[in-house]
């Protein structure tokens, strides 16, 4: 049975994934078959992947496909992949960040392009999500940077509502290929289960979230949550198919994939 149920839904939804963390997938045409299917993408820059080449190489990418292009910063862990959670001072952190952010900023300028959001990565995402001291870091980035830059978070997290209550423009994030918890995480990916693989459970679990009809938990129960954008992970094998097909999935349902407009 298709993932897509025959109830249409009437609205947009933004697909991005998690891109320039892998030079060998700008060479080998993988990057550029994922951005294909995209309506948005974030950047790695800097801090647990990328450097000015592949964010350059990935930019061209996003600009070929006609795709909206955010950063990706991290804790500046790239021994660790940025999976780390980092001791840092806020000032610390705001450098770090500012300096990633800024970096990516000035090669999507020079290409006469526009950075349109910026979206955490791995234990800093998790971070954001529920430590406001470091919520407030990335708000001060955006802040200086571009006060109109949209703030990516997970959906229904205590960092989403404070980015939105010191009046950025924000966008609240559900995964179609992580499984998440009872109280609204995600699954540790070290954990069996975690990721979800099968293209029809991928799609499933999107096509929830754009409803807001709750999506099955780890422990088996329902947890609704109300998203603005799909993430799909660039690591996850057969990103691409996948890709692909939830593409065709969402747009069968009745979406319009589009990236949210700028501020």
């Amino acid at each position: 049975m298709s993932p897509a149920a025959p109830r249409t839904i009437e609205r947009t939804i933004d697909l991005n994934a998690d891109v320039g963390e892998q030079p060998e997938r700008l060479s080998d045409g993988r990057e550029a078959a994922l951005i294909a299917q995209l309506s948005s993408a974030h950047i790695a820059c800097g801090g647990h992947a990328g450097d000015a080449d592949t964010m350059a190489g990935v930019v061209a990418l996003c600009q070929a496909h006609g795709v909206a292009i955010g950063a990706h910063p991290s804790y500046p862990d790239r021994a660790g992949f940025g999976r780390r959670a980092l001791s840092l001072s806020p000032s610390e952190l705001f450098a770090s960040l500012l300096t990633q952010v800024q970096a990516l900023r000035d090669i999507v300028q020079a290409a006469g392009a526009t950075l349109c959001h910026v979206k955490p990565h791995g234990a800093l995402y998790h971070a954001a999500a529920d430590e406001p001291q470091v919520t407030e870091v990335l708000i001060a980035v955006l802040r200086q940077i571009d006060p109109r830059l949209h703030f990516v978070g997970r959906a229904g997290s205590r960092g989403l509502i404070l980015a939105r209550g010191a009046g950025l423009s924000t966008l609240a994030e559900g995964f179609a290929d992580r499984r998440y918890t009872a109280g609204g995480g995600l699954v540790d990916r070290r954990q069996p289960g975690a990721l979800l693989l099968s293209a029809d459970e991928v799609a499933a679990q999107a096509l929830a979230l754009c409803r807001g009809s709750g999506v099955r938990t780890v422990d088996g129960s329902s947890l609704p949550l109300s998203v603005d954008t799909l993430c799909l992970h660039s690591d996850t094998p057969e990103a691409e198919a996948l890709a692909a097909g939830l593409r065709h999935h969402l747009q069968t349902a009745g979406l319009r994939i589009c990236a949210p407009h700028r501020v």
